[in-house]
């Protein structure tokens, strides 16, 4: 996908130190899904106190305690917001993994039908019983905590002919495929994939740009400019893009045109929304570049 980008001569990394502290964030989020719920709303509401790092501390084991804490204690507030990002991207791959197995459709979250079902996974809800007619088209079987939890939903209402569905689906002898890949545009699996970054990746650029003394970090800009031109290419978090410069980069990186329907500002947009991805407040990158020597980053 990246095979054929490398960076502009005159580009500037002001965003990778940013790119850094979000993905420390990964080990973060990790450790807060297994608190109680309480202890994450205290967090994302801006308190640590010393028996949540305590906690958080406990959990990620003891090699990565000091960073975790250290992330915390220097940056409380950006990793506050970079926490959510990573959040955000954990609950698009739900979605879209959703989309793919047939369980919710696009038009689903674009009517938001979905938000008054039973069935909750990393904060997206789904109807019970699109996921229960799903498994049983896919499998056959009746046996699912799904179906059962669907079908009690049905007995209550009564709904007749969600049970006629049911049996309809288990007699089939047409089992389509559990996830369909190609249901769903490339578009959406690019920002999810990319939203937050390759995990461990920045940490090691900025080592690697400062041992190869191929340029200078600019105290006032937080950013790395190079000397002289070195032809790699490892992209920004996608979550530091505006809306305009998203769709211009999404395009280049997945060979398209802007004006093509899937990857315009309107559709690259109503992905974000319907995958329901937050972005980062700081850095943005505002306009994207592509120059004869490369891409270039604003």
């Amino acid at each position: 996908m990246f095979d054929d980008m490398k960076y502009s001569q005159r580009e500037k990394f002001f965003w990778l130190k940013s790119a850094a502290l979000l993905d420390k964030t990964d080990l973060i989020v990790e450790s807060l899904g297994e608190l109680d719920h309480g202890w994450q709303e205290k967090f994302s509401a801006g308190e640590t106190p010393n028996e949540l790092l305590a906690k958080l501390n406990e959990m990620a084991g003891k090699k990565y305690a000091k960073e975790i804490s250290r992330a915390i204690a220097s940056n409380p507030t950006p990793i506050r917001v970079y926490c959510k990002v990573r959040q955000s991207m954990n609950r698009a791959r739900t979605i879209w993994i959703c989309l793919c197995r047939g369980e919710v459709s696009i038009d689903d979250l674009d009517k938001k039908r979905n938000e008054k079902g039973q069935i909750l996974q990393r904060g997206f809800r789904m109807d019970e019983k699109k996921v229960a007619l799903r498994s049983v088209e896919t499998s056959g079987s009746l046996k699912n905590y799904s179906v059962g939890l669907a079908m009690a939903t049905a007995r209550q209402e009564p709904d007749l002919k969600f049970f006629n569905k049911l049996i309809t689906a288990a007699k089939s002898t047409k089992r389509p495929p559990v996830i369909d890949y190609e249901r769903i545009s490339i578009v959406a699996r690019f920002l999810i994939d990319n939203w937050c970054g390759a995990t461990g990746e920045h940490d090691m650029w900025i080592k690697a740009l400062k041992n190869e003394k191929v340029g200078d970090w600019c105290g006032n800009e937080g950013a790395f400019v190079w000397k002289k031109y070195h032809p790699v290419f490892f992209p920004p978090p996608l979550c530091f893009f505006e809306n305009c410069a998203l769709a211009r980069f999404s395009a280049l990186a997945l060979g398209k045109k802007q004006s093509d329907q899937d990857t315009s500002g309107p559709a690259v947009r109503k992905w974000i929304s319907r995958l329901q991805l937050e972005r980062a407040n700081e850095p943005k990158i505002r306009q994207v570049e592509a120059t004869a020597d490369g891409i270039y980053f604003v």
